[in-house]
């Protein structure tokens, strides 16, 4: 059995980059940050997985944190993105 991580990012980053309510907020969805990126921005971070077994199947759970970076002075900016993250994952 091969791993889903790759095949999650690109469905997550897809999702995100191509809506149109969180790219109108974020300046990118990010897997690696240029120094020119300019905030806020979405980051895929480090994942982590785990096997899930049962008798009759194998599979993996698998965490993957989306992190959100901005200059604003506080957390809301952060808790907005984050909103429009889980909309948009739905």
């Amino acid at each position: 059995m091969q791993t889903s991580l790759w095949e999650l990012q690109k469905a997550i980053y897809s999702r995100l980059s191509n809506d149109t309510t969180v790219m109108n907020t974020v300046t990118g969805v990010h897997d690696k940050v240029s120094a020119e990126a300019l905030k806020p921005y979405i980051t895929i971070g480090d994942p982590t997985s785990t096997p899930h077994q049962s008798k009759t199947s194998y599979g993996e759970n698998i965490v993957l944190p989306l992190h959100v970076w901005s200059n604003y002075s506080g957390k809301k900016q952060c808790y907005d993105i984050f909103n429009l993250i889980l909309a948009s994952l739905k």
